[in-house]
């Protein structure tokens, strides 16, 4: 009797797993086609062609339609900023395509906007225009979300400030729009907390924010002011230094998005 029911267990647990993995292949971004050299990418303004080099094991490439489905989202969400006067730049993987491939990264289906912390109301007024195009808007912690489905492409959007370190990542609560602790302000500068050095550190001693390993901001003129550039069929803005800001793209089987697809529909 134990025996047939570690049998009947294990098959369980057996279609579970085969059922999980086909819903993994259904919502992942990635096709099993590994990318060729040359990568072809069609989208409703015709079809675009990228040429890159990669080290070891060829990354799987994003799927046609996953992909189409990007530069929509893009297309759409650019132009609304652009109408409201925002201005925005490309970040991270998105970068990377836009300086080195003129297309999309082929193995990331990652698409990452950075904008200023000034803009963020300006960003909350465009949520009716953007549920016009069929744009959802979901507020987080530390950014905001855009997309069209649960299971589609996402963007991201990271908020910045500028400070005497240069232009950094902004301490904020996108939910209740509010920042928690602007970055690089010491703590003689809160009401009510005595100014100078604290009490006891040495005189000339660097403070606890200046110590090392703290993050280093850009340069205002790394990124501003921004450039339109030609992309896939529309216009994107990006740093005014992009050789600065774009750094090459790693790959991983199954980034994050692909974990929370899978999530979502399971749970």
């Amino acid at each position: 009797m134990i025996f047939w029911t570690c049998v009947i267990i294990l098959v369980l647990l057996l279609v579970v797993v085969q059922v999980v993995l086909i819903i993994a292949a259904i919502v992942s971004p990635f096709g099993t086609t590994r990318c060729p050299h040359k990568y072809h990418f069609t989208t409703d303004e015709g079809t675009f062609e990228s040429t890159y080099e990669v080290e070891g094991d060829r990354p799987f490439m994003l799927k046609d339609d996953y992909a189409r489905s990007m530069a929509r989202l893009l297309k759409k969400t650019t132009s609304i900023l652009e109408l409201h006067h925002i201005n925005y730049w490309s970040m991270n993987d998105l970068l990377y395509g836009v300086n080195k491939h003129k297309t999309f990264v082929p193995w990331s289906d990652r698409l990452q906007l950075g904008m200023m912390v000034q803009d963020l109301e300006k960003l909350v007024d465009c949520e009716d225009d953007l549920a016009n195009k069929y744009i959802r808007m979901v507020m987080s912690p530390n950014g905001c979300e855009l997309y069209a489905t649960d299971i589609g492409p996402i963007i991201d959007i990271s908020f910045y400030t500028e400070n005497t370190h240069g232009i950094v990542p902004a301490r904020l609560n996108c939910i209740y729009r509010e920042i928690v602790e602007p970055t690089g302000e010491s703590k003689g500068d809160h009401k009510g907390e005595p100014e100078g050095e604290p009490e006891g550190e040495p005189e000339g001693e660097p403070k606890p924010q200046e110590a090392e390993g703290q993050e280093v901001g850009l340069a205002k003129e790394d990124i501003f002011e921004t450039k339109l550039v030609e992309f896939m069929g529309f216009r994107i803005r990006v740093p005014n230094k992009l050789e600065v800001i774009s750094r090459p793209v790693p790959w991983q089987h199954f980034n994050n998005r692909h974990i929370e697809s899978v999530y979502r529909i399971l749970f």
